[in-house]
């Protein structure tokens, strides 16, 4: 069972995991809860998708976005499509997550 408690905190079952920014979004799968944090605009901060166990371990952060250019495009939505696990930005970008390990598998550009 997983409960959010207050802004930066999660209970998953008997673990509370405090996170250093809000709790944005998460979305449970079979083997991982993958944690969307909220960070404020003017840090620069792309790695604020998180993996964590159903024990309340962190498993992995999302893999830093190569491009230079993207590093203050932190993620600002995380959706299930079809199975999948995808961490967007607010550039259009679109990342598809392994939930085991927070590896992006491929990348899209969406247009608005």
């Amino acid at each position: 069972m997983v409960q959010r408690i207050g802004d930066d905190t999660l209970k998953i079952g008997n673990s509370k995991v405090k996170f250093k920014h809000p709790i944005k979004k998460y979305l449970k799968t079979k083997e991982t809860i993958i944690v969307l944090l909220d960070v404020p605009v003017n840090e620069h901060n792309n790695r604020n998708v998180l993996g964590i166990n159903h024990s309340g371990h962190q498993l992995w952060e999302i893999e830093p976005v190569i491009d230079p250019s993207e590093r203050s495009s932190h993620y600002t939505n995380i959706v299930e499509r079809e199975g999948e696990i995808w961490a967007l930005n607010w550039r259009g970008d679109e990342y598809c997550l392994a939930p085991e390990t927070g590896e992006v598998l491929k990348k899209q550009f969406r247009r608005f």
